[in-house]
């Protein structure tokens, strides 16, 4: 509804197409069918795919016309306009068929049939302005309560066990282990949840913190440790990291002895928006949705060589650490 009504940032149109592509990984075949039919022939993966390729720069600049040498900031105020309005053209054009209200109820209802493991806080209604020191209180309570959460548990669960050890290399982080720490701090005794812990530091006013009231990804809980114990100065959502470090990624590989082709930049994309989703990608994922559509393991094989495994474990490495 924030996209329908006119909201077109950074952290609502990634967070909002991050939902998108884990909701339809678990659609059976007639929900996308059906999804599609109410989005106009577009497919769930695609509006979500187009909605993080427009804040990618490299795309951005294709759109305009416009030949980066090394990133935005390099543009002179011209170029820069020209890119701002490639980019608002992307970004609407994306969106638009999330205006249809029936593809908004739709998959509103498939989510809670599929019972996704998402944080969805229920929103304050305002009934007085003034400063909160009971909520101020009650965010310090919720911030102390998650750290001894942490403390108890770093060197008990597999993703917490990795991020402090920041042993990204030699172990990914997968979408189980990310499942167990949900599950450990939602059964623990501090009755806690992702949004709770999140909202908390927003209350507290701590630096960098963005994003307060909206609804929290599964993968989120990676963004919130890393910023608690220091490994990140700025809180933001998961696949907005993974965004930034997926251009970085491609930005230095294509400074090297050839670039990667449009085909290759489209496999690199759906990596990345699993990535930003599942935490890692393995090569028995390129056989799931929505790379077997796309040929699968094998036209990933076809594109990047004996190299294949090589991109695979950069990106679970470059994209996540």
């Amino acid at each position: 509804m924030s996209i329908a009504m006119g909201a077109r940032d950074d952290d609502t149109v990634t967070t909002l197409a991050g939902r998108l592509l884990r909701l339809a990984a678990v659609m059976d075949n007639g929900e996308r069918k059906k999804a599609a039919e109410l989005a106009g022939g577009k497919h769930i993966n695609d509006i979500a795919r187009e909605m993080l390729d427009a804040f990618d720069e490299d795309v951005i600049a294709k759109t305009a016309g416009l030949d980066l040498d090394g990133d935005a900031e390099s543009l002179d105020e011209s170029q820069s306009e020209q890119f701002r309005q490639a980019q608002a053209k992307l970004v609407d054009e994306a969106v638009k068929p999330l205006f249809s209200a029936e593809l908004r109820n739709y998959l509103e209802n498939v989510r809670k049939a599929h019972d996704q493991i998402i944080d969805n806080e229920n929103l304050d209604t305002v009934i007085a302005s003034g400063w909160d020191t009971e909520r101020e209180d009650h965010a310090k309570e919720v911030v102390e309560t998650f750290r001894q959460f942490l403390a108890e548990n770093k060197d008990e669960l597999d993703a917490l066990q990795i991020i402090y050890g920041q042993t990204y290399r030699q172990r990914a982080i997968t979408l189980r282990m990310v499942k167990a720490v949900h599950a450990a701090l939602e059964n623990s005794p501090y009755n806690l949840s992702v949004g709770m812990v999140w909202d908390a530091y927003s209350t507290l006013g701590a630096p960098g913190v963005s994003g307060r009231g909206t609804v929290r990804q599964l993968m989120d809980i990676i963004s919130i440790v890393r910023y608690e114990i220091g490994q990140e100065k700025v809180l933001r959502p998961f696949a907005t990291g993974v965004a930034e470090r997926f251009k970085g990624w491609v930005f230095q590989k294509n400074a090297g002895n050839g670039q990667f082709t449009e085909e290759q930049m489209e496999w690199l994309r759906m990596i990345r928006d699993h990535i930003a989703t599942s935490g890692s990608v393995a090569a028995d994922d390129l056989d799931l949705s929505p790379f077997g559509e796309k040929g699968g393991l094998g036209k990933f094989y076809v594109l990047f060589g004996g190299e294949y495994e090589k991109v695979l474990n950069e990106m679970n490495y470059a994209l996540v650490a």
